[in-house]
């Protein structure tokens, strides 16, 4: 073929007046003219006489072993030539028969070859000596795809042992400067289809240099270094390709998005390449900032956000699509364990290569680690709107405005990684988070200086935090640079609370759905509608259960995937160290008298009770640093108790985070985040652990040892009685259920913890000093605790008793006949009251379980404070009255069926109100007490609870222990009754403006000048700091003792019993 020939196919031949100013650009000017280098004159090729030297011959042999071309058609023996090349007859003819190539010619045979239209038609054997070329080589030969010829050129020049070392540079040149070329200026060489070129290259052919697996990172590393450096057109074509490139890898991506599609990791693998060079990372930024970042939803979209939309979470919950766990009822629990596995394995290994992708940028230079961390920024504002209580009333809008739980479940997963730094083992790492970034903003006037200062995120100090801010806790303007642990710590904790939190809210309800849709299946069943029709309900309501369970499935392995729960309860592990510092540690002050900077410089040991000075630092943490960390203990509590156990040591951490927290409010001062905290600690108690003798205390070591041997664990018990009685005294109003569903874990605690000697003689302590400091003007914190345990006992039995004799009664019209003269509507109306009912009367009967145990536990050692005067009649009447209910005549309105489905026990309450009365028996004050009360307390009382008892068959000494008792308080109330012919006649100034009864010890309120029995009053101010006369502020040191109406008492007393 000859050179006229060869050129008449190239488009670029247009740009000349003829085909010979195209010969004469293509031998020499041509490269240079597109920034090659050559030093070929290009007007004239006068014909030298040539010496074929050893070191020419050498060169000659070098550039056909990396280049595959050759001007020499003789077919010698030697080693160093490759069998076969590409045979360049134009340049031979312009060279006038010179059949070696040297460096000054290359860049004219490199041109050739790249524009030869076939190059497998000019192929040659050279019959060199052996087999040189490997079988992938000799494929290469006559590629026809201009990036991957010079690639592959790049290749065989990193691997030639015997390359020239004088050569190699001026080789490498070439390469690189026609691979620019190609990029910037395809159309000179007929370069087609560029961008998928590369994109094949980056697929494929990297993998090809087995010896050097960094071969094709270096080879773009030098091709792409000019996108960073200028602007000029040629340069713009270049970044314009690669900017193509990710296009072709997003709309691949798009149709790979299936979590167990292997295609989808190829491309991955492309986005990781682009993430390891600088420039190519700017572009792959450049090229995944959305357009309206606003829209949360917009950020799923881009190419680093659909590396993140890979998930098993189907992309809407009602719609789907729904790929894996399909037809689940089909199916065994086996097989979903091994589909669950499964997932795992791909989630993980996705994930690793998303995070793969971040950390190289985040290593690469300033301006791409600023660009990352903007991205997740921005990407965390936008999707601000997930973590509302708008998200809980439209769940479709949310969905419509913001990405999904899938996405931010992957995203947590890999900045979970990036925080494994500072999380692991002991290091102390984390406390080099500056806690102050999160108020900073607030002092910034323009995204400049927040990007100097390494400041990204934005709004947090808008968030509510652990404590109040006022204006000495504000820090000076003068700024520091925060460090990249700092902004990764946040950008985790807002991505945990807006993202994996709200993901595992949504799973909760999923739960509670498929509860409420199999309760509506046994319905169905247990209704009267014919055969047929609930043949037709029942297949309905199946189908939605497998719905319901596949979405729940596909949650449930997407959040409970192993690396993801242990790297969240790491991180949280570490965030405990941090706040626990934070909050007691006295060397966390101004690092600068001219900085905002609070740093703290060493770990120092914990101690409670907490100093009363309030932390500075407190004040720049936002709550839902701590709210994730309830939250992912609690979620591992109900789905994955194991992880919990797994966290060995670091446990010691999040104990003692949760009873700093849960010992004051001045170090939080939010009271349902301070209940949540007793959540957290029953969430870490052995699950069903009901015994010390349990064989699953053995299996949960670590979880047993926080509770025994922590070294702040004799503070359990003070921590939750804290927070049992903050939830009455918040001054804000809370539902009685909300108000009881905090509590009901604290029970929990306490019976777990009640095995403990420990923790026991720890409560007993609080009691003595309740009775030493029951008259202090601040009532001691066990006594108001007892106080409102009654309080609670008394609301929720009453109750529940109540609407067990509202069932009962709907019940009986339903036997009766009544309802089947109602209208299917009217019917349907009644059956969903009782359902109604049924469900409120089950929550107060398992309060009331919880309360009442609570008492009989408490009493069996600790007496005197329940017998005291303040308490006793309280106690003593409200046992009357409920034992009056369960075992008189009254009991019959309780007979309901179905006892079970609504958790009435009401032999458990008879037998366990018995033990109260046999645990409080020994004190005379207690039995007289439970005389004095008329409303309830009869000679029948006893007798009637001595007969359930003996019925439900309890053991014969615990029936004697209330026989003896039984006859005490007969002995006692005999002389009650002489007391009460006496109190009867007393004058109406000895009697107790409250209760009108006789006063023991009568005071004066000082504001309203009313005279009360002081027992009396204090009841009232342990739930009521007010005078109840005119409610002005009272407590127990301003009441006036009233000595004189006391000595006529008495002496009243002491006449009327002598007569």
């Amino acid at each position: 073929m000859d050179g006229s020939s060869n050129l008449c196919n190239n488009p670029f031949v247009a740009l000349f007046e003829n085909v010979e100013q195209a010969e004469v650009f293509a031998i020499g000017a041509g490269a240079s003219g597109s920034g090659l280098t050559t030093q070929q004159n290009t007007e004239c090729h006068p014909v030298k006489e040539i010496t074929n030297t050893e070191n020419q011959l050498k060169q000659s042999y070098m550039i056909e072993r990396i280049f595959l071309i050759t001007l020499d058609t003789d077919k010698t023996p030697v080693e160093e030539r490759p069998r076969q090349c590409v045979f360049l007859d134009n340049l031979v003819t312009l060279l006038d028969g010179q059949d070696w190539i040297d460096l000054y010619t290359l860049d004219q045979a490199v041109f050739e070859r790249l524009t030869l239209r076939d190059p497998w038609s000019h192929v040659i054997n050279t019959k060199a000596k052996g087999q040189y070329l490997q079988p992938e080589v000799e494929g290469q030969i006559g590629e026809m795809r201009a990036l991957h010829y010079l690639y592959n050129c790049f290749v065989r020049l990193s691997s030639d042992k015997m390359a020239l070392p004088d050569a190699k540079e001026k080789v490498l040149e070439i390469i690189i400067n026609y691979s620019k070329l190609c990029l910037k200026t395809p159309e000179v060489l007929d370069v087609e289809n560029t961008e998928k070129q590369v994109l094949d290259l980056l697929i494929g052919l990297g993998q090809d240099c087995n010896d050097n697996p960094d071969c094709l990172l270096k080879y773009f590393n030098m091709v792409a270094v000019e996108i960073g450096d200028a602007n000029s057109d040629d340069v713009l074509t270049m970044r314009a390709t690669f900017l193509n490139v990710l296009a072709l890898v997003k709309q691949q991506m798009n149709n790979f998005l299936q979590l167990d599609d292997p295609r989808s990791l190829v491309y991955m693998n492309v986005i990781v390449f682009f993430s390891k060079i600088d420039y190519l990372a700017k572009v792959l930024m450049d090229f995944s900032w959305p357009v309206d970042g606003v829209n949360g939803k917009v950020w799923q979209d881009t190419l680093i956000g659909s590396t993140l939309t890979i998930s098993c979470v189907p992309p809407h919950p009602r719609r789907g699509p729904f790929p894996f766990f399909t037809n689940p009822s089909q199916k065994t629990k086996r097989d979903h364990d091994s589909t669950e596995q499964r997932l795992w394995l791909s989630i993980n290994t996705l994930n690793e290569k998303v995070y793969e992708i971040f950390l190289n940028m985040l290593k690469l230079s300033p301006e791409v680690k600023h660009k990352v961390l903007q991205w997740l920024a921005d990407c965390l504002h936008a999707n601000e709107g997930r973590g509302k209580m708008v998200s809980h009333f439209d769940p479709d809008l949310v969905h419509q405005l913001n990405a999904g739980d899938g996405f931010f479940i992957n995203l947590s997963s890999v900045l979970l990684r990036l925080c494994k730094p500072f999380c692991a083992g002991r290091s102390t790492n984390i406390l080099k988070v500056q806690v102050e970034y999160t108020m900073a903003q607030q002092f910034f006037t323009s995204a400049h200086q927040c990007t100097i200062y390494n400041l990204h995120m934005k709004d947090l100090h808008k968030e509510t935090m652990l404590v109040r801010r006022s204006a000495e806790n504000e820090v000076c303007a003068s700024p520091i640079t925060f460090n990249l642990v700092t902004e990764i710590f946040f950008l985790t904790e807002k991505c945990l609370s807006i993202g994996l939190n709200a993901a595992n809210e949504n799973f909760l309800q999923l739960n509670q759905q498929l509860h409420r849709i199999e309760q509506v299946y046994n319905d169905i069943i247990n209704s009267p509608a014919d055969g047929a029709r609930r043949s037709s309900e029942m297949r309905l309501v199946k189908e939605e259960m497998d719905k319901g369970m596949t979405v729940f499935l596909s949650y449930k392995a997407a959040l409970s995937e192993t690396e993801l729960v242990e790297m969240s309860l790491d991180f949280h592990a570490a965030s405990a160290i941090l706040l626990s510092q934070l909050a007691t540690s006295d060397t966390c002050r101004p690092s600068d008298s001219n900085t905002m900077s609070l740093s703290l410089t060493q770990l120092n040991e914990v101690r409670l009770p907490l100093t009363q000075d309030i932390p500075k630092p407190l004040s720049f943490i936002p709550e839902f640093v701590l709210n994730n960390m309830i939250d992912s203990i609690i979620f591992c509590h109900r789905f994955k108790e194991s992880a919990i156990e797994a966290l060995g040591e670091h446990l010691d951490h999040l104990m003692t985070v949760f009873l700093i927290f849960m010992s004051s409010s001045r170090y939080l001062n939010n009271p349902h985040l301070r209940a949540k905290l007793a959540e957290a600690l029953e969430a870490v108690m052995p699950l069903k652990a009901k015994s010390l003798n349990s064989p699953l205390v053995s299996s949960r070591y670590n979880m047993h040892r926080v509770f025994s041997k922590h070294r702040l664990s004799v503070h359990i018990s003070q921590c939750v009685l804290n927070v049992f009685v903050a939830i009455e005294m918040t001054g804000q109003s809370v539902e009685f259920e909300q108000k009881f569903n905090y509590r009901r874990p604290m029970y929990r605690i306490l019976e777990y913890i009640w095995q403990f000697e420990l923790h026991r003689n720890a409560l007993k302590r609080l009691s003595t000093e309740a009775e030493d400091t029951i008259e202090s003007s601040d009532p001691p914190l066990f006594l108001k605790f007892i106080n409102l345990l009654i309080n609670d006992a008394i609301f929720v039995l009453d109750e529940a008793l109540q609407h067990m004799t509202q069932i009962k009664d709907k019940q009986n019209e339903k036997d009766s006949g009544i309802w089947n003269d109602l209208t299917d509507e009217q019917r349907r109306e009644n059956e969903n009251n009782l359902k109604q009912l049924g469900m409120i009367v089950r929550f107060f009967n398992i309060t009331s379980h919880d309360t009442v145990n609570t008492l009989e536990m408490l009493t069996r050692e600790i007496k005197t404070i329940f017998t005291h005067d303040v308490m006793v009649d309280r106690i003593a009447a409200m046992l009357n009255f409920f034992l009056l209910h369960l075992v008189g005549s009254k009991r019959k309105e309780l007979a309901v069926k179905n006892k079970d489905e609504y958790e009435f026990k009401p032999h458990e309450l008879v037998s366990t109100i018995c033990q109260l009365y046999v645990n409080l028996g020994q004190n005379d004050n207690f039995c007289l007490a439970v005389t004095r009360d008329g409303r309830s307390y009869s000679d029948s009382l006893f007798p009637l609870a001595e007969k359930i008892l003996q019925r439900i068959h309890r053991p014969p000494n615990k029936i004697a222990e209330f026989t003896l008792l039984e006859r005490k308080i007969k002995a006692v109330a005999k002389e009650q009754k002489i007391e009460e012919k006496i109190t009867n006649e007393a004058p109406e100034e000895f009697l107790d403006t409250i209760m009108g009864t006789l006063m023991k010890d009568p005071v004066i309120l000082p504001s309203s000048r009313q005279v009360v029995d002081r027992s009396t009053i204090a009841r009232h101010l342990l739930s009521d700091q007010n005078d109840p006369y005119d409610r002005s502020p009272l407590t127990m040191d301003m009441l006036i003792p009233h000595t004189e109406l006391r000595e006529k008492i008495q002496q009243w007393l002491t006449e009327n019993k002598a007569c």
